[in-house]
């Protein structure tokens, strides 16, 4: 879980600074997106983990899962992944400009914090 943080504070404090021109069609953009799909995984391991326990009954037994946290789980997972996808395609493609590769990389950075976000709090639910 640490792990997961310490990526997304990575990936995040890259994001803080204002981008940079020719940074997109570059390898160092590519690499970005490389490190958000290997984070991606991750939280994506332990969101599925959490799924494969056993649904919550009264009275609770932890560690238990419950459906309504699957269903949010499933959503931001989709998005992360999608984004992912759309990040990755302007990156590696010279037609799309510096500007909307950037804001792909940042939207698929931010879709996958809020997938790591809900993949985190799921140990403190059980």
């Amino acid at each position: 879980m640490i792990r997961i943080f310490l990526f997304v504070a990575f990936l995040l404090s890259g994001c803080a600074s204002p981008p940079v021109t020719g940074l997109v069609h570059n390898a160092g953009s590519q690499r970005a997106i490389y490190f958000a799909w290997e984070g991606y995984v991750v939280a994506e391991r332990v969101a599925t983990a959490y799924a494969q326990l056993r649904r919550c009954v009264e009275p609770v037994v932890r560690p238990c899962s419950q459906q309504a946290v699957i269903d949010q789980i499933t959503k931001a997972r989709n998005v992360a992944r999608d984004a992912l996808n759309a990040s990755e395609s302007a990156v590696r493609n010279p037609a799309f400009g510096d500007d909307v590769s950037s804001t792909a990389v940042v939207s698929a950075i931010a879709a996958l914090q809020a997938f790591t976000t809900i993949s985190n709090s799921l140990g403190a639910q059980q």
